[in-house]
């Protein structure tokens, strides 16, 4: 992912706050800071918007965490396209644990990666 990555892109990320609603962080991001880890990402329908070297992605997706879904939410990439082709200028995403039922596709072929 760190190859995808534009150098000092930034993540915000709106998921549960231990006080109850949710709570929007902010996160730099390092090569160093993206660890492998026991997780698999799926996404669906993306709603992609280009013009010239900039593009939007909106993405409904699904995480699970060792072999059991955690969370549900929408994926928004900020890309632009360098000499080497297109990167990711930043990424925000809602971590929505409860969302998934309502966002699933209703034909489990529309996810990707396909299994």
């Amino acid at each position: 992912m760190g190859k995808l990555r534009v150098e000092g892109s930034v993540d915000f990320v709106d998921g549960p706050s231990k006080t109850g609603g949710t709570r929007l962080t902010r996160r730099s991001i390092t090569v160093e800071r993206n660890t492998p880890g026991n997780y698999r990402e799926r996404y669906w329908d993306p709603d992609v918007k280009v013009r010239g070297r900039i593009a939007i992605v909106w993405a409904p997706y699904e995480f699970w965490l060792d072999g059991k879904s955690h969370h549900c939410g929408i994926d928004v990439f900020e890309m632009v396209k360098e000499d080497d082709g297109w990167k990711i200028a930043n990424l925000m995403w809602t971590q929505e644990p409860d969302a998934c039922p309502s966002l699933r596709p209703s034909d489990p072929a529309r996810m990707r990666p396909a299994i």
